[in-house]
């Protein structure tokens, strides 16, 4: 499979995760999508599309870490051990779970990533002194790239060590400079990135959830049952915009 997606989350996200991953499979062709959470099973239901993976053992960050205090869950931080995490895969979408999508994202998986460890659109007020700083919130992951050059080594062993504001994302720009793709904002709009007036995936970042779960959209998929999700899919696969 080469179209393949992830979203991580602890219980309270479980919805979001499912109310995301229908707005992807109505705007895509994605062949797999994972969730990457803390029980054995999901309450909510899911089509075979989806599989669920139980992390809460993982052993990629210490418990006692200095980031394991942090406002955000470790898993957050799971984004940076995904190369290890799917050794199978040579690349994966990871979205965060306050992404929708209104239109067709197919192609996202074709971009000409090359030698890049991973694809994300700029944070223009982030990226100072000729650095680039990226939101991960939407991110085409090169595991095989990250795996080869042992950089996934890196990223876990430093949020072992160091504390950051923003966890993963922080790590995968300061070590990834030089080698990560400028992705188009279109794929991940929300206020940090670059405007963007025709938006693919509008990524609800810094916005609570009681305030954008009532946005139009994020509305019509909460409430979108899985027949009706595979109906549009069908429809939007067809006459792509």
């Amino acid at each position: 499979m080469e179209k393949v997606a992830v979203y991580t989350g602890s219980r309270n996200l479980y919805k979001d995760m499912v109310t995301c991953a229908k707005s992807l499979i109505a705007h895509s062709d994605v062949e797999k999508i994972y969730f990457l959470i803390e029980d054995d099973e999901l309450s909510l239901d899911i089509p075979d599309l989806i599989e669920t993976r139980n992390v809460s053992d993982q052993e990629y960050f210490d418990f006692w870490g200095p980031n394991m205090k942090s406002k955000f869950t470790y898993f957050a931080m799971m984004r940076a051990a995904l190369p290890k995490e799917f050794p199978e895969l040579d690349k994966i979408l990871s979205l965060d779970c306050d992404t929708i999508c209104i239109r067709n994202v197919s192609d996202i998986w074709n971009l000409p990533i090359g030698d890049s460890y991973f694809a994300a659109s700029k944070e223009a007020h982030r990226s100072v002194a000729g650095m680039l700083y990226t939101n991960v919130g939407v991110a085409l992951m090169n595991l095989k790239r990250q795996r080869e050059t042992k950089k996934t080594d890196e990223y876990i062993d430093i949020l072992n060590r160091q504390q950051f504001v923003y966890l993963d994302q922080d790590v995968m720009n300061y070590l990834s400079q030089g080698y990560i793709y400028d992705m188009n904002s279109e794929f991940n709009a929300n206020e940090w990135t670059n405007p963007c007036y025709n938006p693919r995936i509008i990524h609800f970042a810094g916005i609570k959830a009681d305030v954008w779960h009532k946005h139009p959209k994020a509305k019509m998929y909460q409430q979108m049952s899985w027949d009706e999700v595979f109906a549009e899919q069908k429809r939007n696969l067809m006459y792509p915009d």
